[in-house]
């Protein structure tokens, strides 16, 4: 990208970000989430745009899949996140104090259990 990180807020691909963002916080509503983690997985797969939010959508992701019924992609969200190398460090710390609690519930769950061990 030419432009420097604080001009890309106002490009139309940030803004297109941001209303993609709006959509996924209010998945609650919705009874299928499939859209919204795909959403999600197509705007963590890019790197230029929304970058402050890149802690929010992991999240986000996080809360699709443990609502959908998936406690191993919603572990592997967490540990994406906690392999981004952009995230800042409140984001990391609340991405890794998740994935402190769901290693608490492993321990309980079998179908989980592996991934960390």
């Amino acid at each position: 990208m030419s432009l420097p990180t604080y001009l890309r807020r106002y490009n139309a691909c940030s803004i297109y970000c941001h209303l993609l963002t709006l959509y996924c916080e209010n998945f609650k509503k919705l009874n299928d989430r499939s859209d919204v983690i795909q959403v999600l997985s197509l705007l963590l797969e890019q790197k230029h745009f929304g970058v402050h939010y890149r802690g929010k959508w992991y999240e986000l992701l996080y809360q699709a899949h443990s609502l959908s019924g998936s406690p191993l992609q919603a572990a592997q969200a967490l540990l994406d996140g906690a392999n981004d190398e952009t995230l800042d460090t409140i984001k990391l710390l609340t991405l890794q104090q998740k994935a402190v609690i769901l290693l608490r519930v492993s321990n309980q769950s079998p179908s989980i259990n592996g991934l960390f061990h």
